[in-house]
C-alpha cells in the first residue's frame, strides 16, 4: 500500500494534536510506518520566521507538505496537526499530495472557539488576548471549515476515545494485518 498523507485541521485547542498522536500511536502498534507532523513544533523548530498572516499560514502548510513528500516517498505515512485555516490552501495542498501520487485525507476537528479558549493547552489564547499575537485564528483572523473533509470530528460532543475510535474505523491507512 502506498503510504497516506492525513491533515487534522482545526481551530488551537480542538483536539488535533492529540488524536493525530493517538492515531500515530495505533498504527505504529500495528507496525506501520508512521510519523506525526504537528504545526507548532514545525513552527519552532523550521517555521519560525513565519507569522499568522494569510500568506504565512498558506507557506507553512506547503512547506509542511513539500516535507511530507520527502516521508512520503520512503514508504511512510504522513499524519499532519495543523491549524490550516483556509480552503484554498488546503486544496492547494490537496493537489501537491495527489499530484505527487499520493492519497490525501482530510479530518476536520471540529470544536466551538468558546470551548478551545477554555482548552487552552498551549497557552496561545492568553496570549492573543493580552494582544501579544495578531491575525490568530478564530479570534482576529477567520477558520474556514473544510467543505469536504473526509471525516468530521466533533470534539465538543464527543470525546477522545470515542474520536479516535472513528478516525480508527475510517480506515486511512491499511495495517500490515490487512495486507495479508
Amino acid at each position: 500500500m502506498k503510504p497516506v498523507f492525513i491533515l487534522l485541521t482545526g481551530l488551537s485547542g480542538s483536539g488535533k494534536t492529540t488524536l493525530a498522536k493517538g492515531l500515530m500511536n495505533y498504527y505504529s502498534n500495528l507496525e506501520n510506518k508512521v510519523c506525526h507532523l504537528d504545526g507548532d513544533d514545525l513552527r519552532k523548530a523550521l517555521h519560525c520566521n513565519l507569522g499568522f498572516s494569510k500568506e504565512d499560514r498558506h507557506k507553512q502548510l506547503m512547506l509542511t507538505a513539500e516535507l511530507s513528500l520527502s516521508y512520503l516517498e520512503k514508504g511512510i505515512s504522513v499524519i499532519v496537526s495543523l491549524i490550516a485555516p483556509y480552503n484554498d490552501h488546503r486544496v492547494a495542498a490537496q493537489k501537491f499530495i495527489e499530484n505527487k501520487g499520493f492519497e490525501f485525507e482530510l479530518v476536520y476537528v471540529d470544536c466551538p472557539i468558546k470551548i478551545c479558549i477554555k482548552r487552552d493547552p498551549k497557552g496561545l489564547y492568553k496570549k492573543v488576548l493580552k494582544g501579544e499575537i495578531k491575525n490568530f485564528t478564530g479570534i482576529d483572523d477567520p477558520y474556514e471549515p473544510p467543505k469536504h473533509a473526509d471525516l468530521h470530528l466533533q470534539t465538543e460532543k464527543v470525546n477522545y476515545q470515542d474520536s479516535l475510535q472513528k478516525m480508527i474505523e475510517h480506515n486511512f491507512i491499511k495495517t500490515k494485518q490487512e495486507k495479508l
